[in-house]
């Protein structure tokens, strides 16, 4: 089984020092006053923890058993970049997705595939799930046993067919589904996590295959012992017996999968002389967000804190107005918090009042949303429409995912870069092909719901466009409403909004 990972994963900007003197029982401590390098070591000199880390990993445990036949654990993900645009064009083919999984736990979405953000495969709280993205979830109440052996999964998708489920070689589910996946957004492949490196797999793989046909049980690579040889209708077949990334394609398209983590230095801390004691040579770390500090005990166990009581205690100085996380965690324990734990907490980060506004008048504000605003009340009876949202915002660039309000996890209202879009979560992503300018001038946008129609998109008071949709949102998961954000403070608009707001009628 993986080993545990401790000093784990730390988001956010600190300056961080942990330290505490030899006490009777065990004690681990960390001070970070070595001032440079990129190992700190803890107070016996025993452990050291690496600045940085890179997480998808080689692995010498496989299904077969055998001698120099590896595995992998992805977290982070891979990326294959197909350059033809023709090999992960499979909205309207057939699809055979199948790997050997040892997961470590059963919670949140894991992907196990994703091709150009509109096909995936993985799991949902442990139950097998193919997705439509933006379309549909087809899930079903089959789980791969968290027994720490291997298991054969696959999922094998018939476009305006639906989807069936194999487990360990036997068909255990299906899904009739007609409608087709949204257009493509790139030709990529990512393997054990989204496109981003989100949603990773948390557990170990080996033998990834994917194929442009509808396989049967005997067709599939499902006998642990033995290695199946590709077949005419295998796009990449990687079984990571490479040690380290790139990993080769054992199929006719020698396509590489490479690791999408960042790079080592990316994500490494630095040494601060700021310092709760503020003496010579006392040392703290100082992270900027996106970095880390890594403890691999290399399988032994060593640090096994599932069934001990045990004391965590740092020294933090916090900048909530640099903060670039809306949960920063500061100490995990197990594979990224997953079968394990972390230490966390919700920062406030307020929406900062600007003084620049539409009307240009005194006294007249906007604000800059941060991490989003949030309204405690019920808006279920939303949920039917029809609904109108309209904003004006002031930006010079927008993010690749944006959020202007969120309903109950059910509606939203925002933009795919530029270009506005209403999603029914979970069912469908109306999307537009116009732009709204990111010139850094004041622009109205306006979202307007017709339920079983379809949404008209207005621009500066104008229609620019409208985009039937007949389906209608699923039941709300949550109350309240975001704006500005979604509820976890996330997918943030990078600029100003002002006179935000919602009306339920066309």
């Amino acid at each position: 089984m993986r080993s545990k990972k401790f000093v784990g994963i730390l988001a956010g900007l600190f300056v961080f020092a942990l330290g505490v003197p030899a006490l009777a029982q065990d004690s681990y401590s960390w001070d970070f006053n070595e001032g440079s390098g990129t190992i700190v070591k803890d107070q016996t000199g025993q452990y050291d923890a690496k600045l940085g880390d890179v997480r998808v990993s080689s692995e010498t445990d496989s299904p077969t058993g055998k001698a120099g036949d590896r595995s992998i654990w992805p977290v982070g993900g891979l990326r294959v970049e197909e350059e033809t645009n023709t090999l992960f064009a499979l909205a309207d083919s057939p699809v055979t997705m199948e790997a050997w999984v040892k997961p470590g736990n059963n919670s949140g979405y894991m992907d196990l595939m994703r091709i150009g953000n509109s096909l995936k495969a993985g799991f949902s709280n442990g139950n097998m799930v193919f997705s439509l993205l933006g379309v549909v979830d087809l899930i079903v109440e089959v789980q791969v046993p968290l027994d720490k052996n291997w298991h054969h999964v696959a999922y094998v998708w018939e476009p305006g067919v639906g989807v069936r489920y194999f487990l360990d070689g036997q068909e255990v589910g299906y899904r009739e589904e007609a409608r087709m996946p949204r257009d493509f957004q790139n030709t990529w492949l990512s393997v054990g996590s989204d496109h981003t490196g989100g949603s990773p797999f948390f557990g170990v793989m080996d033998r990834f295959r994917l194929h442009n046909a509808v396989l049967t049980a005997n067709q599939l690579d499902k006998v642990a012992g033995t290695v199946a040889p590709a077949l005419d209708s295998t796009l990449v077949a990687y079984n990571f017996d490479e040690t380290a990334s790139p990993y080769a394609s054992n199929s006719a398209n020698a396509i590489p999968a490479v690791a999408m983590n960042p790079n080592a230095k990316d994500v490494a801390p630095e040494f601060s002389a700021d310092t709760p004691t503020g003496q010579a040579n006392d040392y703290a770390m100082y992270f900027d967000g996106n970095d880390r500090i890594m403890y691999d005990d290399n399988g032994t166990y060593f640090f096994d804190f599932i069934e001990e009581s045990f004391t965590f205690q740092v020294w933090l100085k916090f900048n909530a107005l640099e903060q670039t996380q809306a949960r920063p965690v500061f100490f995990a324990y197990g594979a990224g918090g997953q079968g394990g734990y972390s230490f966390s907490f919700r920062p406030s980060s307020p929406a900062i009042q600007v003084e620049d506004a539409p009307t240009q008048q005194a006294g007249d504000r906007s604000i800059r949303p941060q991490k989003g605003l949030s309204v405690d009340t019920s808006f279920a009876n939303l949920i039917n429409g029809p609904l109108t949202i309209e904003t004006w915002l002031k930006t010079d660039a927008f993010a690749e995912t944006t959020d202007i309000m969120r309903i109950g996890n059910s509606i939203k209202a925002g933009f795919f870069s530029n270009k506005p879009v209403f999603t029914m979560l979970g069912i469908v992503d109306v999307n537009t092909t116009f732009d709204v300018p990111s010139d850094g001038a004041w622009h109205h946008v306006a979202y307007a719901w017709n339920p079983g129609v379809g949404v008209t998109f207005y621009l500066d008071g104008q229609e620019a466009e409208f985009v039937a949709a007949t389906g209608m949102p699923r039941e709300f998961t949550e109350d309240g409403m975001s704006v500005g954000a979604d509820h976890g403070g996330n997918y943030t608009l990078t600029g100003l909004m002002d006179r935000f707001r919602v009306h339920n009628a066309l």
